[in-house]
């Protein structure tokens, strides 16, 4: 099957183009707003096909993403809905308002597409509607396309009080060919103090759709530059296992209750709208708690404004995304935008932070407002004046089999290795803690718990082993190998390190610093890319190898 044709636009009709690839020429029906975006014998472009085949017809459907393409084929499974009428569907109703109407039930949004009656209308709810976690994530998926940007603008317009069709009358007049002309568009139409914060907007939009869901849950948010995932896991196990409804959004899933969805975005926090649409289904599904994985970066583009945090875990602080954010000392800013939001109040709980007492930033997260603070470490002569409720494990022995100490007067024992992971579970037992989760659950959690997918994670141990792990900093990346070295290298033992985590398009000064670390730790090296972006795979790897 044929999942994407790329090469010229020869020419386009009304919701279909044709597409020259090679010597062949492809006609493609594509919806017209997608169209738009394309110029003929300008630029290759490529498009995201759908092959429909019956015994009279062989048709292609395109798409300018595999988000938009995977909604279509979505909405193909519904009985009496055909390829035309979901293309017909999807040309109507922007992305993003497609999906939050089907997830919230509202059939008014669908009907007013023409060809589509309230039976097709119900019957498209009712069959998608039990794919919410996945509708939603293809929302964020498609916010963090290029083709998105009228999406936001349309979303902003209406917060602010324009019609629907008043803004996409707006978003029409846009040229194809001009870059950046939204943003013209919202500046004419936007008084500039409110321009100025669109992404504020955009936010606040998304919370008042969804009646601001985080007031009827209990909001966790972890972050940190290495373990949040880890972390959130282990938190929603624990939790879980105490016998409380919980959902929790990480870069490897996203989870409501027993339902999940791996993450499949490029960016560990989903956009504003996805964010708050997540919540609200965690709070119609019964979850009373909600585990975020907060980044510096979603907190900077207000990703988590509007939302109540009840909680805050700082798990480290080490260099990372400097480029984006323009200096060490603004990145770590970013981060304490989290612990700021602990000074709004909400009546029904204490509003509390946990803290790696060992990090070099401890002081500066241990001096923003929370009713209560908690901090774990292992060093014990650190200072811990500004907290006084502390977390720190004695008669730890490390081990091949993981670790286990004591806490509290309880007995520990966790299968996961290296000292990085036991600071993680302890920021995870300090939250419980918080919470006076008792002892025994934690304990039991624990225990079973043998690590999130990824992390350090063991595929195949004979005839040798092989481990992959998403360090992506120089730190981590050390943490690992030096763990790696301590209990899995024998004598005459090998470490071959396969290095791609390099960043492609941002953080390019971390590149040879991982490849000294890899240099410095294995026996031999296997230099390649993980994702690029934009730039070059070969100059990443020679950047690496500079090192």
């Amino acid at each position: 099957m044929i999942g994407y044709l790329e090469g010229e636009l020869i020419k386009k009709y009304d919701r279909r183009c044709i597409l020259k690839c090679g010597q062949l020429g492809y006609r493609i029906f594509m919806a017209s707003g997608a169209l738009s975006k394309l110029q003929e014998n300008v630029d290759t472009v490529k498009v995201f096909t759908h092959p429909h085949v019956r015994e009279d017809v062989q048709e292609l459907y395109g798409f300018l993403n595999p988000e938009e393409l995977e909604l279509f084929e979505m909405l193909i499974t519904v009985s009496g809905v055909g390829p035309k009428s979901a293309l017909a569907i999807m040309d109507e109703v922007p992305f993003e308002m497609l999906v939050a109407s089907i997830t919230r039930g509202e059939e008014g949004v669908l009907r007013k597409v023409s060809g589509v009656g309230q039976k097709t209308a119900q019957k498209i709810i009712i069959d998608l509607k039990t794919k919410a976690l996945a509708l939603a994530t293809l929302a964020t998926e498609a916010a963090s396309q290029t083709v998105s940007e009228d999406v936001d603008i349309l979303e902003a317009l209406q917060s602010l009080g324009y019609s629907a069709y008043q803004a996409r009358e707006a978003i029409k007049k846009i040229p194809a060919e001009t870059k950046g002309v939204s943003q013209e568009i919202i500046k004419k139409l936007v008084p500039a103090t409110v321009w100025n914060s669109l992404h504020w907007c955009v936010a606040l939009a998304g919370a008042v759709k969804n009646r601001f869901p985080s007031r009827d849950l209990v909001v966790i948010g972890v972050t940190g530059t290495n373990g949040k995932s880890t972390v959130v896991q282990l938190v929603h196990e624990i939790f879980s296992g105490f016998g409380l409804n919980v959902a929790s959004t990480s870069s490897i899933r996203f989870r409501i209750k027993n339902q999940e969805e791996i993450n499949k975005l490029k960016m560990t926090m989903p956009g504003r709208f996805a964010l708050q649409d997540f919540l609200r289904h965690a709070a119609r599904a019964g979850c009373q708690y909600a585990i975020l994985e907060v980044t510096s970066e979603g907190l900077s583009q207000n990703r988590a404004a509007f939302i109540n945090f009840d909680a805050a875990v700082l798990t480290n602080v080490r260099p990372e995304h400097i480029e984006s954010h323009g200096s060490f000392e603004k990145y770590r800013k970013a981060k304490g935008e989290l612990f700021n939001k602990l000074k709004i109040k909400k009546d029904k709980i204490k509003k509390m932070s946990v803290i790696n007492l060992d990090d070099a930033s401890a002081h500066y997260y241990a001096d923003f407002q929370a009713d209560e603070k908690y901090g774990y470490g292992l060093l014990k002569e650190n200072g811990r004046n500004e907290i006084k409720n502390h977390f720190i494990p004695e008669d730890i022995k490390f081990s091949v089999t993981g670790v286990d100490f004591t806490l509290e007067g309880e007995k520990y024992l966790s299968p996961l290795l290296g000292d990085f992971n036991l600071y993680n579970v302890l920021a995870a037992i300090a939250l419980a803690r918080a919470f006076e989760i008792p002892h025994r659950y934690i304990k039991k959690t624990i225990s079973d718990f043998k690590g999130a997918p990824g992390r350090l994670e063991v595929l195949q141990s004979k005839p040798f082993l092989v481990c992959i792990d998403y360090a992506h900093t120089p730190d981590a990346l050390e943490s690992v190998y030096r763990a790696a070295k301590s209990f899995w290298i024998k004598n005459g033992g090998c470490l071959i390190g396969v290095l791609g985590a390099a960043g492609g398009g941002r953080d390019k000064w971390k590149r040879p610093k991982m490849g000294a670390i890899a240099q410095e730790f294995c026996d031999e090296i296997i230099l390649t890319d993980e994702d690029p972006y934009t730039e070059d795979p070969e100059k990443i790897v020679n950047e690496v190898a500079r090192g």
